[in-house]
């Protein structure tokens, strides 16, 4: 039903913009949702579609509502009124993609105090609150979440509250509309450190917006926006609070996935909170998500605060971490030499690198500084005490090469990467559930961190420096895969940054930034090095086929060895024969794998002379009887 206003005649034509949707459950949220879509759609050129979708119990018959109770006496748009059977977030959503709405308008409902009401009506309150806020943080377009009401006076001043910085193209557009023809807007402009002037992206954006003339921005010195937006308003009378959502992304979507509702109930103006619409692939991820957690029982504030502890105190350089990355280096260095895989095991269990690298992951999700420091300290220095302890056991045990044990952690793999991933998984959810301390040997174990220190060690005391830089890597990927999986984890079970901190989102911004820099660069090396062993390897098929098809019946191939560096093929054949001769027959072959690999190719061939000889014993005669 299209319902046409005193101030909207009957016979106007009908708006061309894409409609404004009011999502509403009862008639005094709708009337109160109405008067500010009105102006807002006014100012747009759009019609109002009200979906309403009533909460009224199943025995009472919803339609008994006249449409026109519903919407203000002073309507400036038209309205057109749609009906709901029940009162779901399906509703709104339905109505604002069935539309094509531009804007998606729903009202915050406060969470039911403690003995107000009945238990069922309760239940409802906190259902409402629960299916809006779900609605506003995955929108079908930009959405408007309200909070009180405006009683139809015209808006004269806007507290606009950016949530990074600089605000979105739609919030100064809301701003834009809501204000009265003499309003003006007030930007905040919060500052942790030192209040700075307003930066120039900022006044341009406000200019270009609003108006030269239509705006002010006042800088203030705090540790979060909330409270900043709440002293302001202390000091000054508002019409209306604006504020965004968290910014755009995965990320800030993971470190505040629910609405600021502590500025939402602290303020004693109306309050709009504006999100817009996330890509598809965040809304998936999103929900997939949700889906993780609802399956996961979260951990509760004493909990948490245990699980902080435990690690921070775990992640200290005392004089316990610093025996204990002596021992274990020294242990996993015999061990490689040994080539022993029984005492590299040994020398995992005793490691005390794994505490730093998942308290790191936590750190990283609080956002807090001083805990990255206390956690990346331990890291550096126990890393800085194994490498002279390998370098001196490689150094002082007599080695012709180095051992299978060494070699295996000089190229890392994909494999290892997945692994790593796993165990820094394991580690943390072992670390959050206090019934799973019995796992954390095992998942030292397939970590599998001062192994690889100790062979870039050994490799590093032997001049071998291309193994040592691989061993080297194989270390900094575990490193960093193990804290970036042990912080997903962590945000599996509920940590989060303190929002309202500006310091601590920056830093949970920065961190995650660096961690996902790193394991990006490492994985781009893995790969390059993988594609260069399968390039080597695909080589050395190619010249054992030629050389096996050259070879003189009854010769053998025993060892082919390929370097191909800088655009130079080396190919080192060993060969056990009894006809080839090393002078002749190595230009012969260097010709022949040229031909075929169309390429200038070397050759050193190493014949091994085989002198055959065939030999029986005599067939023992029948013993003749007696």
């Amino acid at each position: 039903m299209s319902v046409a206003t005193d101030d909207i005649p009957a016979e106007e034509p009908r708006a061309t913009a894409r409609p404004v949707v009011v999502g509403a459950s009862r008639p005094e949220e709708a009337r109160r949702l109405l008067s500010i879509a009105g102006p807002v759609a006014r100012a747009r050129g759009a019609e109002v579609v009200l979906a309403y979708a009533p909460e009224a119990p199943p025995d009472v018959d919803a339609e008994v509502i006249d449409d026109r109770e519903l919407i203000p006496d002073r309507m400036s748009a038209r309205v057109t009124v749609n009906r709901y059977r029940h009162s779901d977030e399906s509703a709104f959503r339905a109505a604002a993609v069935e539309h094509d709405a531009s804007l998606l308008i729903i009202e915050w409902r406060d969470p039911p105090q403690d003995g107000a009401g009945t238990a069922e009506e309760r239940a409802a309150q906190r259902r409402a609150s629960k299916r809006a806020e779900r609605l506003f943080l995955d929108p079908p377009c930009e959405a408007w979440l309200v909070h009180g009401s405006l009683g139809g006076r015209e808006i004269r001043s806007v507290l606009l509250v950016p949530a990074n910085g600089l605000p979105q193209a739609g919030t100064l557009r809301a701003a834009r509309d809501l204000r009265g023809s003499e309003g003006r807007v007030v930007a905040l402009d919060v500052h942790s450190k030192e209040v700075v002037e307003p930066g120039p992206g900022l006044v341009q954006r406000l200019d270009d917006e609003l108006g030269h003339d239509r705006y002010e921005v006042r800088s203030a010195r705090s540790k979060s926006r909330e409270r900043a937006a709440l002293e302001e308003l202390g000091r000054h009378a508002y019409d209306l609070l604006l504020a965004e959502a968290p910014a755009e992304g995965v990320v800030p979507w993971l470190a505040a996935p629910e609405v600021p509702a502590e500025i939402i109930e602290r303020v004693d103006v109306p309050t709009v909170i504006v999100n817009r619409p996330q890509a598809r692939a965040v809304v998936a991820f999103r929900r997939w998500w949700d889906r993780i957690y609802q399956w996961t029982e979260s951990l509760d504030d004493e909990q948490r605060i245990r699980v902080y502890s435990d690690l921070r105190r775990s992640a200290r350089v005392d004089r316990d971490f610093l025996t204990l990355t002596v021992i274990s280096t020294a242990i996993a260095a015999l061990g490689l030499l040994l080539n022993s895989a029984a005492v590299i095991i040994g020398a995992m269990l005793v490691a005390p690198f794994m505490s730093p690298l998942i308290a790191l992951g936590l750190a990283i999700v609080y956002g807090d500084p001083r805990f990255m420091r206390v956690a990346v300290t331990a890291i550096i220095r126990g890393t800085l005490l194994a490498y002279p302890i390998g370098i001196l056991l490689g150094v002082l045990v007599p080695q012709i090469d180095l051992g299978g044990e060494v070699l295996a952690r000089t190229e890392p793999s994909g494999l290892d990467l997945i692994v790593a991933l796993l165990s820094g998984a394991a580690g943390a959810y072992a670390y959050a559930r206090r019934d799973l301390s019995a796992a954390l040997p095992g998942v030292a174990i397939a970590a599998a961190l001062v192994p690889p220190l100790a062979a870039s060690a050994i490799a590093l005391g032997s001049a071998e420096y291309t193994a040592a830089a691989g061993a080297a890597l194989l270390y900094v990927m575990n490193v960093t895969t193990i804290s970036a999986a042990a912080a997903v984890i962590f945000l599996w079970f509920g940590f989060r940054p303190e929002g309202q901190r500006l310091g601590r989102m920056r830093a949970f911004f920065r961190g995650f930034a660096v961690i996902i820099v790193l394991i990006a660069a490492v994985t781009a090396a893995v790969v390059v090095l993988g594609n260069r062993d399968r390039s080597v390897a695909q080589l050395e098929r190619s010249v054992a086929d030629v050389v096996e098809g050259w070879l003189p019946e009854g010769d053998s191939l025993d060892d082919i060895e390929v370097q191909d560096a800088s655009g130079d093929l080396s190919i080192r054949v060993r060969i056990e024969s009894s006809t080839l001769r090393v002078s002749d027959d190595a230009a012969a072959l260097a010709a022949l794998l040229a031909d075929d690999l169309d390429r200038p190719v070397s050759v050193d061939l190493v014949v091994i002379p085989v002198v055959r000889g065939a030999a029986a014993t005599p067939t023992p005669e029948p013993a003749q009887g007696p």
